[in-house]
């Protein structure tokens, strides 16, 4: 099985028809608070906030179609940072995983990671919890971003981020922080459509490879024979 990793978001918008035509792809689809989300910062830039909700509305539609597919895993954020090592578990029984060679939990001292994700990270540090329910400081921000993008309390409630709809009174009397993110706060409509018809020319190229590599296989064990 082929691996290939992305922490590129905009990737969530092209694999849909590679998981119908590729039997070896497996997804795992990471979940989080999108209040937590909007409140995360990067090392790249600190005095603003990175994203806004304009991509938890584009992304939670693909969670939302994939989430019985036998080969999409979705996975909850705080549920990997507060129990790594049981998360783990749970990936290598969906996944046609490898021999483990060390628990999550001590991903810190055998991470070695690129120039870009320490820049973004700060450091190599242990795995935790700390980020998680971020958003209660940064209030003035969630009261804005609803503003601008919409509610989203259906959302949290389908997903267990909160009990009742009640949530938003701890939003009452916060004046919304308006200003725009790092990214872009609307969907820019040429991109969203470029990667969107890319994602065919992926399946396709799926599809060819698998094809070549059956046929490979298939001469190889002709000669053999």
């Amino acid at each position: 099985m082929g691996t290939y990793l992305t922490k590129y978001p905009l990737d969530s918008l092209r694999i849909e028809p590679s998981i119908h035509v590729d039997p070896n792809l497996y997804v795992v689809y990471l979940i989080r608070d999108p209040r937590d989300i909007i409140c995360s910062r990067h090392g790249k830039d600190n005095d603003t906030y990175w994203v806004g909700l304009k991509y938890w509305n584009l992304f939670l539609p693909v969670c939302r179609r994939l989430r019985k597919h036998e080969r999409f895993v979705p996975l909850k954020y705080e549920k990997f940072v507060e129990h790594p090592n049981a998360v783990q578990d749970v990936l290598e029984r969906a996944l046609p995983l490898g021999e483990r060679k060390h628990h999550f939990g001590d991903y810190h001292n055998h991470a070695e990671v690129s120039d870009d994700a320490e820049d973004a990270l700060g450091d190599v540090r242990p795995i935790s919890a700390e980020s998680v329910g971020r958003w209660e400081d940064h209030r003035p921000r969630v009261a804005g971003q609803i503003e601008l993008h919409g509610d989203i309390t259906e959302d949290l409630l389908a997903l267990g981020y909160e009990q009742t709809r009640g949530w938003t009174s701890e939003l009452a009397g916060t004046d919304p922080f308006l200003e725009g993110s790092h990214y872009e706060e609307f969907a820019n409509e040429k991109e969203i459509s470029s990667l969107r018809a890319g994602r065919y020319r992926e399946a396709a190229k799926r599809v060819a490879e698998n094809v070549i590599g059956k046929r490979i296989l298939r001469q190889s064990c002709e000669s053999a024979a």
